[in-house]
Formats: C-alpha cells, structure tokens, sequence
C-alpha cells in the first residue's frame, strides 16, 4: 500500500458505493494510506497506526481491509492492556517491547501507568467500533459485504502471469504426462498464451489468456492428467462426532484428515476444521494455500509470488457481492499464521489483509470440488470452460486427486476444455450461465451457449411475430359495452 498508484485503477469493494469520492479527496486518502503504510513498517507494534490506516481504507471504501486492520490494533491494544497488569513492566517506545522496571521507577510509574491504561482502553474501544462499522451483519454473525477487486497498489509482477510461471507450469505438464501415460516419458498436454487468437482491433490484450492444448493425438477415453494437489481441505464430523455444524451432512470419514500422513504433527489442522464446522473446506484450503508459500519460499516473500498462486488469475463479478467473515476470513488466518506459520503478522508486510483477499479471490476462482471437499489442483485449474466439453475429470476420494480423461478422439494442437459444473450440465442456457459467476467474469460464449441463445432468441420473435399474426383484421370494437 505504500506505491503511488493511478487514481484511474482504484475500485472500491463496498458494494453501495452511491457518492463516489471527488478526485482531489482520493488522492489525499491514497497519499495519507502510503504514509500510514510507512509509520505502520517503521512501528508495527503501536496500534494506533494500524487504527489510523484502517480509518482510511474505511473512507477509502475497502470494508474488508478496515477490519483486518481494525483487528490487528485491538489485538495490540489487548496485548499490551494484559501486560500492564504486572508493576514490574513498561512498555517501550512506540510500544514494541517492554521494560524491566527498577522497584522504585514501578512505585512513581503508577499514575503513567494508569493514563496509559485509559490511552490504550480508548484504542481497543476505537478498534472495536471500526470492526463493527464495517460488519453489516453484527453482532450476530459478525460478517460484512463487499465486492471482489484488484487492488490498484498491486505490484505489476503480481498482476499477470509471467514467462517463468509459464516454464513452471510446462514442466510440470511434462513431468504429470509420464505418469499419466504410464511410461515415464512424454507429455500429452501443455499451455499456450493467446487459448482464443489475438484481438485483430487490440482493444482486449490476450497475452495473459492461457490455455491447455493437446501435444500429440489423444484416443477417445484416454488419462490425460492425473493432478495431486497440496492445497485442499474436507469438512470433519464435527467436534466430538457432532453433525450440528454440518448443516445435516455426515462429513469426511477419513480418521486423519484433514491431515495426512506424510505431514508433521506441529502441522496438525484439526483445530481449523473444528473452528469452521461447514466452512471448513474453503478455510482449509485458504491455510493450505499459505503454508505452501511458507514452506517453499519462507515467510519474507510475498506468498503472492509462489507458482501454486502466481498462475491463478482470478474472476471479478461486476455485480456479485460476497460476504466476509471476521471470525473465518480475519482473526483465523492471522492465528494460524502466529501459531503455525511462524508469521510475524504485525511486522510482515507480506501477509497483509490485501493479500489475504486477493489469494482468496483466486481460489474461489480456480477451485474445484462439492460440498464435502474443495481442491486446488496445481495444473486442472488452468483449463478453460466449455458445457461441450471434450475432457472430463472426477476428484478422488482422496480429495485432492483430479484425473482427467478425453471424451473422444483429439487432434494435436486442439484446446482442451472441461465442464466446471456438471451438475449445470442439463440446464438451460441462462441457468448455465448464472451458475458459473464463480469462474467467468462474463457469460460463457461456448459453442453450445451460443448455438442455444440464437435458439432462444429465435423462439422469441416468432412468439412476436405469431402474436401479430393473431391481431391481423381485428377493428377495434369502440361500440357501448353493457354495464353489469
């Protein structure tokens, strides 16, 4: 939040946005939010600088990044309120750490200690009220509103897919086409810029457009891909056997997950799944998500750099409003990177509430799976969407798993394209495309939607033209009726 940014890319995410703010009163909030931002890396444990800047992202309209960090200073306030209790301590300047006090400083201490007691119980009940101006649904659910967006101080690397994440991405098609092909040599598949041509006007830039295509001919009913996710989470039992959290469903029976073997038991995720009840699969999936950026890249690179992430683009709704959770999207993540992650979550710039929504948006993006399980697969989530589709895929037991499978015969250089939501498969063209919000930004032009839409559209203007039909001939009767 601390580059200067084009006032042409800011998008608020608060959804009634009805008096948009005046260009010279944009400009001041961004240029106060780079020097808060800077007062925040030079102090990150005084929370009145987290306060501050939550005020402006507040009047900046970006509710969910007001409360993340409106949480983050009452959460130094309440640290720092518990630490006065004990006489021997003072806080140190700018309150990032704590003073052994003499006996007779602690004595003459008392009366400061007291008007700091009342300085920080005012920024713990400000803290507190910024939380709760930006949660609609409060205190009941403790949830707000907002509209996915890119942030407009995103670094551009972060903004589009480069030519390493591409390199990446085509060995490991080259590596997965071996064990799908069951030889150990050979690829099947790989990804391409440009998946649907080049704009001939230039208006729409097409660089960043991936797409999965055949590199050799494919038989009918062939293992194409068989894609091992580290990033997936199930919904658990409930805690102690308990289906009231569940909404009614039985939940995953593997004793184990949402762990695995493999993982070591400081890694241990029950608690989250347990926190979350039906949530638990999405939540799961999010710390998964940030555990692999912590474990492949440590915690002083943005996660939002790392290949699993790097190659997701996510989908920005122009009208779909999504809600947020304090509980689940705010104080979970920042306690499992405290606890887990090995995360300074004040100090850090790299796990910032931004980043936090913006991994969240792609997930919901890229994901796939059902209501018990969700999955990122690393390479199924960069095939493109078709409701005719010319691959299928199905997600193991196992949940984390996609195999993917061709439907009939295909030529080398075709474009592979699966069918996000079969379950939509037997609707109509609307329904088909209302369903997919979650993936296209815009309505799915696929073959069968347009073939179905000029359909649709035909019937209609001969359900227009037929009405006239009838109307042919007909005077209007303007004779006296009978009064009844």
């Amino acid at each position: 939040m601390d580059r200067p940014i084009d006032l042409h890319d800011y998008q608020p995410t608060l959804p009634d946005n009805l008096n948009p703010l005046d260009p010279a009163e944009l400009a001041t909030l961004f240029d106060g939010l780079r020097i808060q931002t800077r007062h925040i890396a030079a102090h990150p444990y005084d929370p009145n600088t987290w306060l501050q800047r939550g005020i402006t992202l507040m009047k900046l309209r970006y509710p969910e990044l007001a409360v993340g960090d409106g949480y983050k200073a009452g959460l130094l306030a309440g640290e720092a309120l518990k630490g006065l209790g004990d006489g021997k301590w003072g806080l140190g300047a700018r309150m990032g750490f704590w003073m052994l006090l003499e006996d007779d400083e602690a004595e003459e201490d008392g009366w400061e200690r007291e008007m700091l007691r009342r300085y920080l119980d005012g920024l713990q009940r400000k803290a507190r009220e910024l939380v709760e101006q930006n949660l609609e649904l409060w205190p009941a659910f403790e949830e707000g509103r907002f509209r996915r967006r890119k942030y407009p101080w995103m670094p551009p690397e972060f903004a589009s897919r480069g030519d390493e994440v591409l390199r990446v991405i085509n060995d490991e098609f080259k590596d997965n086409g071996g064990r799908a092909l069951r030889n150990g040599t050979g690829q099947i598949c790989s990804v391409r810029r440009h998946a649907f041509g080049v704009d001939p006007n230039g208006e729409k830039p097409t660089h960043d457009v991936l797409g999965v295509f055949a590199t050799r001919e494919i038989a009918p009913d062939s293992t194409i891909l068989i894609d091992q996710s580290r990033i997936w989470g199930c919904n658990g039992p409930g805690a102690a056997g308990s289906l009231e959290n569940l909404n009614g469903g039985m939940g995953c029976g593997e004793p184990i997950h949402p762990n695995l073997p493999s993982e070591d038991t400081s890694l241990d995720l029950r608690w989250i799944r347990a926190a979350t009840g039906k949530n638990a699969r999405c939540s799961l999936v999010f710390m998964r998500a940030l555990l692999c950026a912590i474990q492949d890249g440590g915690v002083d690179r943005n996660s939002l750099s790392h290949p699993l992430i790097a190659r997701l683009t996510p989908c920005y709704p122009a009208e779909r409003i999504h809600r947020f959770s304090l509980a689940n999207d705010i104080a979970l993540p920042h306690t499992f990177l405290r606890t887990q992650g090995g995360v300074d979550i004040f100090a850090n710039p790299f796990f910032d509430t931004w980043v936090f929504s913006t991994i969240s948006s792609r997930i919901l993006s890229n994901s796939c799976g059902d209501p018990l399980a969700e999955c990122l697969s690393p390479l199924f989530s960069l095939f493109n969407h078709s409701c005719e589709p010319n691959v299928r895929w199905e997600l193991h037991k196992d949940h984390r798993t996609v195999v993917v499978r061709s439907v009939g015969r295909m030529r080398a250089g075709e474009q592979l394209f699966v069918e996000y939501d079969a379950f939509l498969s037997g609707e109509g063209v609307g329904r088909r495309r209302e369903g997919l919000w979650r993936w296209l930004e815009g309505p799915c032009g696929c073959g069968r939607c347009l073939r179905e839409e000029e359909e649709e559209e035909g019937r209609r203007v001969d359900e227009k033209m037929e009405g006239v039909e009838l109307g042919k001939g007909k005077e209007w009767d303007g004779g006296e009726k009978p009064v009844l």
